[in-house]
């Protein structure tokens, strides 16, 4: 089985970036210039949930302020000049003379079993921005960083920062200092000749333990508040202010706590899901369960990473049915013209995976026959009309005409919803139920339960071009 992720690697995000795959091009860059104009001591928060694209919004920001940056480590990494040019392109005004921005990167969720965080996000900062540095800085980074270690509990440190650190420039005043202090003298180690300014990214804060997090940002708040230092937060406000009331209590102001740690807030872009799914190589409009998986991804609010998962399975699930041919080749045998299973197999069963993933009550109401909506949600979209057209009798329409009789489209996906997840067949004593030109029959409730739970003779868990 193939996955459809799109993991944020360095290729990846270079790609996409140049190539505007996400549809946030503009966005990454327009942040890009807020930072570079920002002065002083400031936090900011990005807030989307999760599987929104957070990582891969602040990584390609990041890798903008890398490319300007020419003791970056990675300013000429492979592909690097590209995205200079495509910047430049973008506002060539706002991205000159802004070399001296120096970045960093910290998985919070990485390092959320170690018992105090300043360690880690210190040697994090020191080894973004290790392979271009003076020998000279690299000891003096590496000497500060072992007396915070020191200050902190005297635990080991990284066989990097041992094998470097050389003469200990602060071991006379390591007694004396206070932990804020030697931390000051780290930054300005770091900064001198590399840059006048540090921007680090703190991503996947709120997945941490609670003890943690809150840790890490009263940490932050209390040890580096510098001028010369923007940190970025990229998280789910949501699940954070969660993580602090699990921390604090209940009843604890988590809201008004945050204020104290983040400056600005800023609401996450959303991803331009079209773009994102041709990245991927599919096409929204290859047959009626892509068009379906589209309105259930943009009416469910799904972000990238449930998006893919939600193709993914989605696709397993009728494989042979949907996308092997088999669809053809039942139709000859059906009553209808293969109607009724195009409508189990490329309507419901999307619907029903997507509930599953995004409102486990709903799923549960949907397949149990005692909630329909979501059936009516989807078919009464534009692209979706011409499956309601096929449950029309030849002498019935949706709307008034000489002739013909009025019904209601709502009435007939009722109908449908009925006779293949109630099971009307079985109350009326048939074996089919016809409902205009698709016929229904008793066993197709359990065809589709089947390829729910992907044991159906149509799931496929290796798509053609895999085999």
């Amino acid at each position: 089985m193939k996955s459809f992720e799109l993991k944020p690697t360095f290729e990846n995000l270079k790609d996409t970036l140049l190539n505007d795959s996400i549809g946030r091009f503009e966005d990454v860059c327009a942040f890009a210039k807020i930072l570079l104009s920002m002065e002083g001591s400031l936090s900011l928060g990005i807030d989307g949930k999760w599987g929104t694209g957070k990582t891969f919004y602040v990584k390609q920001t990041k890798m903008i302020l890398d490319s300007l940056n020419p003791d970056s480590p990675l300013y000429s990494k492979d592909g690097m000049d590209k995205i200079r040019i495509k910047v430049s392109d973008f506002s060539q005004q706002d991205f000159q003379n802004n070399s001296q921005i120096i970045t960093s990167y910290y998985d919070a969720w990485q390092h959320d079993d170690e018992e105090d965080p300043i360690l880690s996000l210190l040697y994090q900062i020191m080894k973004d921005n290790y392979n271009n540095a003076k020998i000279s800085n690299k000891r003096d980074w590496s000497s500060i960083l072992a007396s915070v270690a020191e200050a902190l509990s005297g635990r080991n440190v990284s066989d990097l920062i041992n094998n470097l650190k050389g003469k200990d420039l602060f071991e006379a005043q390591k007694e004396k200092e206070e932990l804020d202090t030697i931390i000051d003298k780290f930054f300005k180690a770091l900064l001198q000749n590399n840059g006048n300014r540090l921007i680090v990214f703190i991503d996947e804060l709120d997945r941490c333990r609670p003890t943690y997090a809150v840790k890490l940002l009263e940490r932050i708040k209390h040890y580096f508040a510098l001028d010369s230092i923007t940190f970025v937060f990229s998280v789910n406000f949501r699940e954070l202010e969660n993580t602090v009331r699990n921390f604090y209590g209940e009843h604890f102001d988590a809201c008004r706590y945050m204020d104290r740690f983040f400056d600005i807030r800023l609401e996450l872009v959303p991803v331009d899901m079209s773009k994102y799914v041709l990245s991927l190589g599919l096409n929204w409009n290859a047959n009626m369960r892509e068009v379906v998986c589209k309105e259930v991804i943009n009416q469910m609010n799904f972000g990238m990473r449930e998006t893919f998962r939600f193709l993914q399975m989605s696709k397993m699930a009728t494989y042979k049915y949907t996308d092997g041919g088999e669809y053809e080749n039942q139709k000859r045998w059906s009553y209808d013209d293969g109607t009724s299973n195009l409508i189990a197999f490329f309507v419901i069963v999307p619907i029903a995976i997507g509930l599953r993933m995004a409102n486990t009550f709903e799923y549960d109401e949907f397949i149990t026959g005692k909630n329909g909506e979501w059936l009516n949600r989807i078919l009464t979209t534009k692209d979706c009309k011409w499956v309601t057209n096929l449950l029309l009798g030849d002498n019935e329409s949706y709307t008034q005409i000489d002739g013909k009789t009025l019904v209601s489209e709502r009435e007939k996906i009722r109908e449908v919803y009925n006779a293949i997840l109630i099971n009307q067949n079985e109350r009326a004593g048939e074996r089919m139920i016809r409902i205009g030109k698709a016929v229904f029959v008793k066993e197709l409730k359990e065809s589709v339960f089947k390829a729910i739970g992907f044991v159906s003779p149509y799931t496929d868990y290796m798509n053609e071009n895999e085999k």
